[in-house]
């Protein structure tokens, strides 16, 4: 099924490029607080300067040698770089000619160093020559460097077109972080060419010991916390050593989507383990949000050992929402269902198609319309209805193509009203309005801001105004929750600070339900405004809520009035810990303290043409030259009586 919310990582990264294009060194950015430590440097070999036909090369201070068919192929402006370069006219790589299956081996000569495999960029093909780019398999068994069995570590390459290479990443294989003393190549059925360029490595002592730490990629939960555990890995057990790890956040905040981890110190010991873990909290929510990401950071690594990796990545990703692009349904259909919720639609409402007609690219064909046999319409098209039972949805984002004139081939801009059916009864209106629509669809317009935002419905209505005769829906994106729940949401606050004194902000805790008896958790943490300078942080309150008690509880927060001229500024209020199966479907308000120290000159009060000074709240301007006050009625920046300007 296709996807248009954005999909995880996978642990292998595979890109395509042109010859015009250049890998190069693609260093690994790291930021230490001013901590000394020894990290493991990155090397690319992009063969240039190595003799065609060699089975060595070098790079970084280190030696490699080939065997068997593989050695430095040489054709002009094919490199991964092409004639762009740089180096210009990037023409070697290392190349296996009319070869099948085991093509042979790469291998470090330098006396003890070992290296780990990080990127290459890769071209196959079945043409012995290797005339053009092909898909295929390659399959490198690399040798540990402390013994053992080979690893094993197959790419599927597949390139866009009969001239591109593929870039292929060892991170997150079975080969990512492991000291390798050779690896060998081999190619898949069929395959009968292959090429190697900007063969990117580090190396090492090979009596170091180096450590990694990995990434983990999880779903969020909607309730209570999902462990996400990462494994620190050490090269080899001979000496024992310390090391500390710490999360820091990255577009996850650890005041609502994780449990920091407190600047912690791993002991290994000499003979023990290869590997530790520490674990992270993620805090489950219904509050559907982009994934999201922390990290957790090794630091201070003793006793030599090298770091090759410094950072794990948590990727927290959202199962809140979901995305109907359609492409799974059949034309002209009244029905469609993603992730196992169901929907309805009536009157002239049904699955259109039209080959590419969809809101994606390439093959996405089918989306939700209007426009049945070509008739045009206006007013109520009909309704889009949840027929899963138990559930209520929430409206995010969709892509909309109106017309106006009665031909569904071109947009135009326009409007369409959204009447939901609200789960408790009655309904609220939302108006999108689509600009700059041109030639296509226009994309992700949000539901955020609107009426609609965090309204539970059981339905929708779309309702096309005069002069509206057409619409299609694709990306129909959507938040789904049970029925019986109660949902706990907080508020956004948008005030001016005030000159002096201080302005009270306050936030409004709502539930969606009172049957039900409660507590949640309320505090705030700083955006771009600073405790204390800006407004005094509320520590974290606990709010009960009594069953058939009021619907909303609020909380105040003292901002504090300055004369000082400066940008907006925003602080957060967060929700965490509901009990007894309340469900925190909006977890964070956003506090945005406007500035009113800003002085705005209207030469409106100056009501003289001609003049070199003026004056606004106390402060005196002067000008030189030709700068002179003027009139023109109307003629100035505002509206009708805005009539003198500089």
């Amino acid at each position: 099924m296709k996807q248009c919310l954005a999909n995880p990582m996978p642990s292998v990264i595979k890109k395509h490029y042109k010859f015009d294009y250049k890998l190069g060194l693609l260093p690994l950015l790291f930021i230490f607080f001013g901590i000394s430590q020894t990290i493991a440097q990155s090397f690319t070999d992009n063969f240039e300067s190595e003799m065609t036909g060699a089975t060595t090369f070098s790079e970084g201070g280190v030696n490699f040698t080939t065997n068997g068919s593989i050695n430095i192929g040489f054709f002009a402006n094919a490199g991964f770089g092409g004639a762009a370069g740089p180096p210009a006219n990037d023409s070697r790589f290392l190349e296996a000619l009319n070869a099948t299956g085991t093509v042979g081996e790469i291998m470090i000569s330098t006396p003890n160093r070992v290296f780990q495999l990080e990127m290459m960029a890769i071209w196959l093909s079945t043409i012995p020559t290797g005339d053009q780019s092909q898909a295929g398999t390659i399959t490198f068994n690399g040798t540990p460097a402390v013994g053992g069995a080979v690893i094993p570590v197959t790419f599927n390459i597949n390139p866009p077109n009969t001239n591109s290479w593929e870039v292929v990443d060892f991170d997150g294989t079975a080969l990512g972080g492991v000291n390798l003393s050779k690896v060998e190549v081999t190619l898949g059925p069929g395959v009968q060419y292959m090429a190697i360029d900007n063969f990117k490595f580090t190396h090492l002592d090979a009596s170091a010991i180096s450590l990694t730490i990995d990434n983990v990629s999880a779903v969020e939960s909607n309730s209570g916390t999902q462990n996400f555990v990462f494994t620190i890995t050490r090269s080899n057990n001979s000496s024992s050593f310390s090391v500390d790890v710490a999360s820091a956040d990255g577009t996850a905040s650890s005041a609502t989507d994780y449990t920091a981890l407190a600047a912690t110190t791993l002991n290994f010991t000499s003979g023990g383990p290869l590997t530790q873990t520490v674990t992270v909290p993620v805090l489950g929510d219904v509050d559907p949000e982009s994934d999201e990401t922390f990290f957790v950071n090794l630091t201070n690594a003793t006793n030599g050992v090298e770091i090759i990796d410094a950072q794990g990545i948590g990727t927290i990703l959202d199962d809140d929402r979901n995305c109907e692009t359609f492409e799974d349904e059949t034309e002209d259909a009244t029905t469609f269902t993603q992730n196992g919720i169901s929907f309805s639609t009536t009157d002239q409402l049904a699955i259109g198609f039209f080959a590419p007609g969809g809101a994606g690219a390439g093959q996405s064909d089918l989306y939700l319309e209007s426009n049945i046999d070509n008739d045009p319409h206006t007013g109520s098209v009909g309704q889009i209805q949840l027929t899963t039972p138990n559930k209520v949805f929430e409206m995010l984002t969709v892509d909309l193509w109106l017309s106006t004139d009665g031909d569904p081939d071109t947009p135009e801009d326009g409007s369409v009203d959204f009447i939901g059916t609200l789960a408790s009864g009655g309904t609220v209106t939302a108006t999108l309005t689509t600009t700059g629509s041109g030639s296509t669809w226009v994309q992700g317009i949000s539901f955020s801001g609107t009426p609609l935002d965090g309204a539970l419905l059981s339905a929708l209505e779309v309702v096309l105004p005069a002069g509206v005769h057409y619409i299609a829906i694709d990306n129909f994106k959507f938040a789904t929750f049970d029925e019986t729940a109660v949902l706990v949401s907080i508020d956004d606050v948008c005030l001016n600070e005030g000159n002096s004194g201080n302005t009270i902000f306050t936030f409004n805790v709502s539930r969606s339900d009172v049957t039900t008896a409660f507590d949640v958790t309320v505090g705030s943490s700083p955006g771009t405004a600073t405790p204390g300078t800006d407004y005094l942080p509320l520590a974290p309150v606990t709010l009960n809520f009594a069953a058939n008690g009021p619907a909303s509880q609020t909380v105040e927060v003292q901002v504090i009035g300055d004369l000082m001229s400066e940008l907006p500024e925003t602080f957060f209020m967060n929700l965490s810990n509901a009990t007894n199966g309340a469900i925190i479907s909006d977890g964070q308000g956003e506090g945005i303290i406007k500035d009113d120290d800003t002085i705005c000159e209207t030469f409106e009060d100056e009501a003289t043409a001609g003049l070199t000074m003026f004056s606004e709240p106390g402060v005196d301007f002067s000008t030189t030259g030709d700068l002179v006050t003027a009139f023109f009625a109307p003629g100035g920046g505002g509206g009708a009586g805005s009539d003198y300007y500089l």
